[in-house]
């Protein structure tokens, strides 16, 4: 069923934390209009440009205004050019062929006898390298979820012994709400808006296949803990005070997640995004958390702990 031109016009309105009025709307429907045969990735950058959307370290918010425009499509407010999405999501220019020479490189680590020690471990962050692809194909082809774009700020880490590949680790937003976290946190819907950004999730984590290393994989979130806190304050300004991570139960124990010392809270309940929607998919994960300060949840709460809640209590709450 269509939208009224009142509906449509039922400004302003909040998406993703940004508020859209009038001029805003206005402004996007004339770049939408004037880049319509360059596609949605020149229009999201563009509106990024002319409302100054960016990051702290002042790259554009491109990702996270292409998720905005497609809300606004879907409740009618404007018309995008059609998508270069495949319907999985996926953007096609990552569902090209990787270079030969990655290919190589993996068959042979493939290949390669298996690797049972790793004494000295070096992170290397990939994000806009050239082993960037070399992350996005190992992934691809060894973690039991794919790759996947992710959306809004990221960072990307291959870890090496020696000069062979061990483990791919990958940082992303946190999810927007999240029952067991934001109850475990004591914040209320103000200061989740403001403090969200200050939690950073550890989407992707992948020990490779040919390694063979008692308690690496504990090792190896010990290391990216620390690692992600400074990371991520060179490359977007701000210093992360808490993870989370999700873990299919049918799957997997969490055994290296609790071993790192990271709090289990819950799980979920079962929904996942889709484009700009919510689905029940009926699949829940355990969530864990990890604080990278004793008092991160009061950081988050903006420096006022929850009422009945002691500064010494850091047991995550099971409701």
């Amino acid at each position: 069923m269509g939208t009224s031109s009142a509906e449509r016009d039922q400004v302003p309105l909040t998406i993703r934390g940004r508020r859209i009025g009038k001029r805003e709307l206005t402004l996007i429907r004339r770049v939408v209009r004037d880049l319509w045969d360059e596609g949605r990735s020149a229009i999201s950058r563009q509106v990024c440009t002319e409302l100054g959307w960016r990051q702290e370290n002042q790259r554009l918010k491109d990702r996270a205004c292409r998720d905005l425009l497609v809300r606004l499509a879907n409740r009618d407010l404007i018309t995008l050019p059609p998508s270069k999405v495949n319907g999985n999501g996926i953007h096609r220019r990552e569902q090209a062929m990787p270079t030969r020479a990655v290919l190589t490189k993996i068959d042979e680590l493939e290949q390669c006898r298996p690797i049972t020690q790793a004494r000295i471990l070096r992170f290397e962050m990939v994000c806009l390298t050239p082993n960037e692809e070399l992350w996005n194909t190992l992934v691809r082809r060894h973690h039991y979820l794919g790759h996947k774009t992710i959306v809004g700020r990221h960072l990307k880490y291959i870890v090496y012994s020696d000069a062979i590949p061990v483990a791919c680790l990958g940082w992303g937003e946190a999810a927007w709400h999240l029952g067991p976290r934001d109850r475990w946190i004591g914040w209320d819907d103000d200061a989740r808006r403001r403090n969200l950004r200050l939690v950073v999730s550890n989407v992707r984590f992948l020990v490779l296949p040919w390694v063979h290393v008692k308690n690496l994989a504990s090792r190896l979130l010990a290391v990216g803990a620390r690692r992600i806190g400074l990371d991520w304050k060179n490359f977007y300004g701000q210093e992360p005070v808490l993870l989370e991570t999700f873990v299919d139960g049918s799957l997997f124990l969490g055994t290296c997640y609790k071993a790192a010392n990271w709090l289990s809270l819950g799980e979920t309940k079962g929904w996942g995004k889709r484009g700009a929607s919510y689905y029940l998919h009926g699949s829940k994960k355990d969530i864990y958390v990890y604080p990278l300060s004793r008092n991160a949840r009061q950081r988050l709460c903006n420096g006022h702990l929850p009422s009945g809640l002691k500064r010494r209590d850091r047991r995550p709450n099971d409701g």
